[in-house]
């Protein structure tokens, strides 16, 4: 009787391992370092859970996460914004954007209030390169590429340009790794919304992604997922903002 148990039991285990060992159905390409590290796998999951289908999130340096995605090399980009299929074709939009990313300029002194992009003309801007709507909007600027926001803030302290261009979630980034403080111009110079990107072998989800998506959002979801990292933001940029905007970082990163 023991031994039946014994035997019983290490088949249970086996079968366990297996289902462990079992590949997703769905890999995600992200980019590492990057904001939202949490909320990301937890709401794709959960989409693709309301399909039936597992997900695992996979993370490379910014602009090759997309080519991966692209090249078939994963089954999907994580979240970027709209129009990415122009540059990459083999990319298919989910229309249900999951969040918005609001750009502002950074400097080491308080910003005019006024600038915008017409007001970054004769500046020299720093960017993370691999923000595709960013890189295109500062085609013309004077500008150093960046690997990484953290670099680009690093070069904004050592000189290299005046302004940062990033996003709300920059402030994540300069808390973990404590680079100092900024000023973010209180103007939102670009509101962003990110969309998750299916290879085209997988067009046939979209529908029914998009669909998963906008339910997340309308039963409160999206937002309650967000909830503790616009709580860490806050809190980082509490600790490192030159001076107060105002602008709540809730209304920011609305979904």
């Amino acid at each position: 009787m023991a031994g039946r148990r014994f035997a019983l039991a290490a088949l249970l285990m086996s079968i366990r391992l297996a289902a462990q060992a079992s590949p997703p159905d769905i890999v995600v390409a992200n980019s590492e370092g990057g904001a939202l590290p949490d909320f990301i796998p937890q709401i794709l999951g959960a989409a693709y859970r309301e399909l039936g289908l597992t997900m695992a999130i996979r993370s490379y340096p910014v602009a090759r996460s997309i080519e991966m995605a692209n090249e078939g090399l994963a089954d999907a980009e994580a979240l970027r914004g709209p129009g990415m299929e122009r540059d990459y074709p083999d990319l298919v939009e989910v229309p249900e954007p999951i969040v918005h990313l609001e750009y502002r300029v950074f400097t080491l002194t308080d910003p005019d209030l006024s600038v915008g992009w017409n007001g970054l003309s004769g500046k020299r801007v720093c960017i993370n390169l691999g923000e595709k709507v960013i890189e295109n909007r500062t085609r013309g600027l004077a500008r150093e590429e960046a690997h990484g926001v953290d670099a680009a803030f690093r070069m904004l302290r050592a000189g290299r340009c005046e302004a940062v261009i990033a996003n709300q979630f920059a402030w994540a980034t300069i808390d973990r790794l404590d680079l100092g403080h900024f000023c973010a111009g209180p103007a939102i110079i670009e509101s962003v919304p990110l969309y998750h990107y299916v290879h085209r072998r997988h067009a046939g989800l979209v529908p029914r992604l998009t669909q998963a998506l906008r339910h997340l959002r309308d039963d409160g979801t999206i937002q309650r997922t967000l909830e503790p990292e616009l709580s860490r933001l806050a809190e980082a940029r509490a600790q490192h903002e030159c001076a107060a905007t105002g602008t709540d970082l809730k209304d920011a990163a609305r979904p």
